[in-house]
């Protein structure tokens, strides 16, 4: 069951389509967060592989933004990605733990766009 704002793009649709495929989101709702396009905050419930028993089927509840959604869709690590993400400071520094999400999730609004153009310019490509 899906639910979208109605003045969802087709570009738009088609994203959430394709992660909620790739994801297992199998319910959602969509809330148009402003006017800026893709700026779309999705809840819902999904059923994946448990990482626990790869046998089992495991469900559960999430909620996201579409641009971090796309990002980790794609491969966060990607080197185009990251060398944009700034939550360790300067852009593109890989903290001694090595890639984290933590330094994507936690970049500025500015650099979780710009890595989200990136994203969505290897998403059009796969198409």
């Amino acid at each position: 069951m899906y639910y979208f704002p109605e003045d969802l793009s087709f570009e738009e649709k088609e994203m959430l389509w394709k992660i909620a495929k790739k994801e297992g989101w199998d319910e959602y709702n969509v809330i148009r967060q402003s006017s800026k396009l893709f700026d779309l905050i999705i809840e819902g419930e999904a059923d994946t592989q448990s990482l626990i028993n790869p046998e089992q089927r495991q469900r559960y509840k999430f909620s996201a933004w579409l641009p971090l959604s796309l990002i980790s869709a794609i491969d966060w690590t990607n080197r185009k990605i990251w060398k944009l993400s700034d939550a360790y400071g300067p852009p593109g520094y890989v903290p001694p733990q090595g890639f984290d999400w933590s330094g994507i999730r936690d970049s500025s609004e500015e650099a979780i766009w710009k890595m989200f153009e990136v994203a969505k310019e290897i998403f059009m490509k796969k198409k």
